[in-house]
């Protein structure tokens, strides 16, 4: 009798541990019209992360948040795969802001990467506190009335976003 309990038991909890594996398999996270691989979110803190699947997604490589316009920090940043492309972002709320539109999103880092490709390096000063920094080791940028601006601190950014025509002679 208590052979068969116990069995009964084992078999219960795999049937329950299989359904739940089969059920987070199926599960699709609401966004029609992309491609068959699901999107993928994940915290990286500065690791490769390995995924098996036929085709790999491709990694874009952007270093600053498309959605905050920051540096992003390889230690602590977050990664989501869109239409099997991974963008990397500088925290999970910025993640919530691409998915409303993912587009948008896309184009500031295409731009990003244009600019990347054409000025590589470029010396700027920060409009801010004045310091000359290298266009790349910018903490974070700002566009404002078409143009980047960049800052050698997240603290010179907020302040210039605040009021950018105090520190912008035009």
């Amino acid at each position: 009798m208590k052979k068969n309990i116990i069995l009964l038991i084992g078999f219960l909890l795999f049937a329950q541990i299989s359904i739940f594996a089969m059920d987070c398999c199926a599960k699709d996270d609401g966004h029609a019209g992309h491609s068959s691989s699901k999107h993928k979110e994940t915290k990286t803190g500065g690791k490769d992360i390995v995924i098996n699947r036929a085709v790999e997604p491709e990694n874009i490589g952007n270093i600053i948040c498309p959605v905050t316009g920051d540096k992003i920090d390889e230690k602590t940043k977050v990664a989501y795969e869109y239409k099997g492309k991974i963008y990397d972002f500088c925290c999970a709320a910025c993640i919530d802001e691409f998915k409303k539109d993912p587009e948008k999103f896309i184009k500031k880092i295409e731009e990003e990467n244009q600019k990347k490709e054409g000025k590589m390096n470029m010396k700027v000063k920060d409009p801010v506190c004045k310091m000359e920094i290298n266009s790349e080791e910018a903490d974070a940028t700002s566009v404002y009335g078409g143009k980047t601006y960049y800052f050698c601190s997240k603290a010179c950014k907020e302040k210039f976003d605040k009021d950018p025509k105090k520190y912008i002679k035009e």
